[in-house]
């Protein structure tokens, strides 16, 4: 990933590539396979993050209309 290269700041990245694209339980799956269901926090944005929030320990939500937020509430700790 361009992004974390650059940075140089993270231990691990899963980033979606030309081929592949992290998105829903796809990106739970990976999430869950490197650390663990329940041993992660996941900041995201849209409804396809509803399937990472299941599995995180926390979410962070960034910028999700009222309705989505309900839903994360209902699902996992905030």
């Amino acid at each position: 990933n361009p992004v974390a290269k650059h940075l140089a700041i993270f231990s691990n990245v899963i980033a979606s590539t030309e081929d592949t694209n992290f998105k829903g339980d796809a990106k739970a799956n990976q999430l869950n396979k490197a650390y663990g269901s329940g041993h992660y926090d996941y900041a995201g944005n849209s409804n396809a993050d509803l399937a990472v929030w299941s599995h995180a320990r926390a979410a962070i939500l960034v910028g999700v209309p009222t309705g989505l937020r309900r839903k994360v509430e209902n699902t996992v700790s905030i």
